[in-house]
């Protein structure tokens, strides 16, 4: 079963707010999509590939530098399977959706509210998945007339909170055309024809910031500008009850640039689960 909602629901100047009644801003709710066969598999993976260049760093052998070219390699072929391109929710992943989108209908009832007046997601078929299947089973499945993504309900994908955008097969999608004959009820005015990734790899940047402490992955410093400019484009919209499906990577940035890196890290959102959901207020 999936946490609870975290409704802790926070203003920008860090205080608790009750309901929508008393509240003239927005409640954004900001989700990570549902687990994937690559989230299982790479997850551990990752982390013993960076565990082995802990153990290399500063040894400036040649076999060292063999080892690390090795390891670069492994993890390089490993991320780019072609299974793991624009993957899917798993079974498990499945289930996560269902239960976070009934798990945000019960929230927002309880706001007083019967559904978003927004959906945006990333155009990643992961996040895509998580968000159409917890719209219907939060909403769609109370049968609340007229409640239709894509038609009542404005249904927007977001290259902005897209996949870190890193070389890996995992962090790259398919094409606008596919996207929108997948799903034709998609607005996919604010995506590129094509995904647009740095020629870097997330193990390759975690090697370079180990010898270099300080300096800044061109991918990460990316997704935190798009961060910016999303929340900026939120904030633009006439709409006030916004649940937006994206990544672990951008879901982290998203909630800094609402309420500030210092209460995300507190409240511990940076480590989001698959499929956990934040709900924030922030001002109009």
């Amino acid at each position: 079963r999936m946490p609870s909602v975290v409704a802790s629901i926070f203003k920008n100047d860090g205080h608790l707010v009750g309901s929508l009644d008393n509240w003239r801003g927005k409640v954004i709710m900001v989700q990570r999509h549902g687990e994937t066969s690559k989230n299982v598999a790479l997850r551990p993976a990752k982390r013993a590939y960076e565990a082995s260049l802990q153990k290399l760093l500063g040894n400036s052998s040649e076999k060292a530098a063999a080892e690390v070219e090795a390891i670069l390699s492994g993890w390089s072929e490993l991320s780019n399977r072609p299974n793991w391109y624009d993957d899917v929710l798993n079974e498990k992943g499945l289930e996560q959706a269902k239960d976070a989108g009934v798990e945000v209908g019960e929230f927002l009832r309880g706001l007083g509210v019967e559904g978003p007046d927004l959906l945006v997601c990333s155009p990643f078929r992961r996040a895509m998945q998580t968000q159409l299947l917890g719209f219907h089973h939060g909403f769609l499945s109370m049968g609340v007339p007229g409640l239709r993504c894509g038609g009542r309900v404005p249904w927007v994908a977001h290259d902005d909170i897209g996949e870190t955008p890193y070389s890996e097969a995992a962090c790259k999608r398919h094409s606008k055309y596919l996207i929108q004959a997948w799903q034709p009820c998609v607005d996919l005015d604010e995506c590129a024809d094509e995904c647009f990734h740095q020629p870097t790899t997330a193990v390759g940047e975690y090697w370079r910031r180990l010898n270099e402490p300080g300096a800044t992955s061109p991918a990460q410093a990316l997704q935190k500008e798009r961060a910016v400019r999303f929340t900026q484009w939120l904030r633009k919209r006439p709409e006030r009850t916004i649940w937006v499906t994206t990544h672990q990577g951008p879901m982290k940035n998203i909630i800094n640039s609402l309420i500030g890196e210092e209460l995300c890290r507190v409240k511990g959102y940076a480590a989001a689960t698959n499929a956990m959901v934040v709900a924030i207020y922030i001002d109009g």
